[in-house]
Formats: C-alpha cells, sequence, structure tokens
C-alpha cells in the first residue's frame, strides 16, 4: 500500500512539474497522460490493498474504505482514459499521427 501511494505521488509531481516547465505539445501531453494512467492505477491498488488488510470489515461505511474505494473507481473514466492514452503514446512514439 506504502508502495503504490508513492508511485502515485511521485507521478503526479511529475506531472505537476511536466506542466509547469514544458511546451504545450504531443510529447508533454504524452508524459503527463502517462502520468495520469499512472497515478490512477497505483491509486486504485492502494485502496484495494487497504481493504485487504481490513477484510470485510471494509465494506462498513462506518470505516470510510467504502467510500474511498467507490470514489478512486472514477479514475477508470476520467479523460485520458488508459486504453486512449496507450493508442497515443503509441503513436506518439512510432511518430505516426496522434489523432488517427
Amino acid at each position: 500500500m506504502i508502495d503504490e501511494l508513492a508511485t502515485a505521488r511521485l507521478a503526479r509531481a511529475d506531472m505537476v512539474a511536466t506542466g509547469a516547465a514544458s511546451e504545450p505539445g504531443r510529447d508533454t501531453t504524452d508524459r503527463i497522460m502517462t502520468g495520469r494512467t499512472l497515478v490512477g492505477r497505483a491509486a486504485i491498488r492502494a485502496v484495494e490493498k487497504a481493504m485487504e488488510v481490513v477484510g470485510g470489515a471494509s465494506l462498513y461505511r462506518d470505516l470510510g474504505l467504502e467510500r474511498r474505494f467507490r470514489d478512486i473507481q472514477g479514475a477508470r473514466f476520467h479523460p485520458l482514459q488508459e486504453k486512449a492514452q496507450q493508442r497515443y503514446a503509441g503513436r506518439n512514439a512510432l511518430g505516426l499521427p496522434i489523432d488517427g
């Protein structure tokens, strides 16, 4: 769980630094959207690990994990979704048009 949180924090910090220091463009978008995918994946896994540690009681609303689990699922649907981000990154790496 700690590793997943560290992954999310590092990816987020890189996204912010890239946005602050880079000119808008394909490569900047690629790096930031890759970071968004990494943050989402790591955050989802961190909450899943927390629920594994707690067990069935993690579904009780009093603990707050149930809500965090539900809320973090939104990362799967926030643009740019993972598959679209992977297509973008692949096309960018190959020098192909990004909107093809």
